[in-house]
């Protein structure tokens, strides 16, 4: 077997600082308070928004569900939101909420359940995946992990496992193929329980059921050509083993490693899976066939981002707890994986403390200042709104449709060239009058007559806000009553 981590310098002193009692309790208390203050700090991005939009605005059940068939995302995390909605004070509290039961869940796993020394537990739970992309950010795939962590700890009990395994598919179509892996792993292990078994198909079922595509839905994104998507989901993937993530000589949350760092993560990442995978044949099945599904999934339908890819990340250290569960060992290059993803954890956190996530809550205040949420709004790019839209209850036309949203209703794809672009906003100015463009990026180049009165920097996640006016001599256009997206009810006071 492998050293373990205590030989390298520095490491025993930590261990045995966390051998002590005290020493432990200061180390679950650091990570619990690191954890909620980045949940209740954290400002959301546009996914965020749109499960909370549908899950609060949709009128009924039933128009949940039909919102759904333009999402790809089945039902309970929107219900789960819904509820917490109904019982706040704010809806808009329902997102840090449901992210903070899930993370007591997975934290409580972590550090108190996980078959690893106490200095590798504190390094799950301070890593990137765990302390800020999986538990941070508000999403179904929150609880998907919790669900992940749950099966895993629950291995070695033969019913109460295949709960957590069936309710998998009802988060994400990823997540559901982790649970046949999952399934797959039973069964060489001859602990195959065939109810549960069932309520796994059944659970699948109705979660396709749930999500079936409508028949005039548009993906957001767009699969990129072979060879661009080939290159593209390998440097994500390298950027698990590092998970440092860098856009424009900035740190920026759900971009690949900087380039000079994706050789040293895709080296790492691949001999800690050489090490704690490939010997093990069952293990070696179950993640390299989810490690396919992510691939095909990129090249065929569209690109999965590291935020999905992390994924894979989280499948590896679940492997490695069933191991060291029936009393393996791991190596040293697992847990050096480990420690570099805590240090990329810290990172996030420093960000954190020093810009907000998403500066929409900015933009939205600069409208409220300035008295013109009731104007007639356009955003461009089409989703860019969204924020904005959540926190100040308000509405924006995309460019090329004679409709308004505040959620997004993904069956249309408006792939205009620049002056295209600036054509169609041109001629809406001269037929009804002033109005006002919420915009991701600049758009004085392309759309000159804009008159840019306000700009805000990007967060974290890279999306920045710029408001203009056009035509702002002449009368305020009528705002556009249709919506694109109905029916709603109002996120909050309705």
């Amino acid at each position: 077997m492998a050293d373990d981590l205590r030989a390298l310098p520095g490491v025993g002193v930590v261990d045995r600082l966390l051998a002590n009692s005290i020493g432990w309790l200061v180390a679950i208390a650091v990570v619990a308070a690191l954890q909620i203050w980045l949940i209740f700090t954290h400002k959301p991005w546009l996914d965020e928004w749109q499960a909370l939009q549908i899950a609060v605005q949709s009128p009924s059940l039933s128009d949940l569900l039909a919102n759904l068939r333009y999402e790809g995302h089945p039902a309970p995390w929107y219900l789960l939101l819904r509820g917490l909605a109904a019982v706040l004070p704010d809806p808009l509290l329902a997102l840090p909420v449901a992210a903070l039961l899930m993370a007591v869940v997975v934290q409580s796993l972590v550090l108190f359940a996980a078959p690893f020394s106490r200095f590798e537990r504190l390094l799950v739970a301070l890593s990137q995946f765990v302390l800020f992309e999986f538990l941070t950010l508000s999403r179904s795939l929150t609880m998907g992990v919790a669900l992940v962590l749950l099966a895993t700890a629950l291995w070695h009990r033969r019913r109460a496992v295949w709960l957590a395994i069936a309710f998998l598919p009802q988060c994400d179509f990823l997540f559901g193929v982790l649970a046949i892996g999952l399934c797959f792993l039973r069964w060489r292990e001859k602990r195959l329980w065939w109810p549960g078994v069932a309520l796994l198909a059944a659970s699948g079922l109705i979660a396709g059921w749930t999500v079936h595509p409508a028949p005039d839905i548009r993906p957001a994104l767009q699969a990129a050509p072979l060879a661009n998507g080939i290159g593209l989901w390998i440097a994500r993937v390298a950027t698990i083993g590092f998970p440092l993530q860098w856009n424009g000589g900035a740190l920026q949350w759900n971009s690949a490693a900087p380039v000079l760092l994706l050789p040293v993560g895709g080296v790492l990442f691949y001999a800690v899976v050489k090490a704690e995978i490939v010997p093990y044949r069952d293990h070696a099945i179950a993640f390299f066939g989810f490690v396919a599904i992510t691939f095909g999934f990129s090249i065929a339908i569209y690109p999965l981002a590291p935020r999905h890819l992390f994924m894979i990340a989280l499948l590896l250290i679940a492997l490695v707890w069933l191991r060291r569960g029936q009393g393996l060992r791991s190596g040293r290059l697992f847990q050096m994986w480990l420690a570099i993803a805590a240090i990329c954890g810290l990172t996030s956190v420093m960000v954190a403390a020093a810009k907000p996530f998403d500066t929409a809550d900015l933009a939205a205040a600069e409208i409220r200042a300035r008295g013109l949420v009731h104007k007639q709004w356009f955003a461009f790019r089409d989703s860019r709104g969204q924020g904005v839209a959540a926190i100040n209850g308000m509405v924006f036309q995309p460019v090329g449709r004679d409709c308004v949203e505040d959620f997004m209703r993904w069956n249309f794809s408006a792939d205009y060239s620049a002056e295209e672009v600036s054509s169609i906003l041109d001629q809406y100015a001269r037929a009804h009058g002033r109005y006002y463009i919420l915009s991701d990026v600049p758009l004085e180049r392309h759309v000159p007559f804009a008159q840019r009165f306000a700009a805000y920097p990007a967060g974290y996640d890279g999306f920045r806000f710029y408001l203009y006016v056009v035509a702002p001599d002449r009368a305020d256009a009528v705002p556009t009553a249709k919506r694109c997206n109905g029916p709603v009810r109002p996120l909050r006071g309705g």
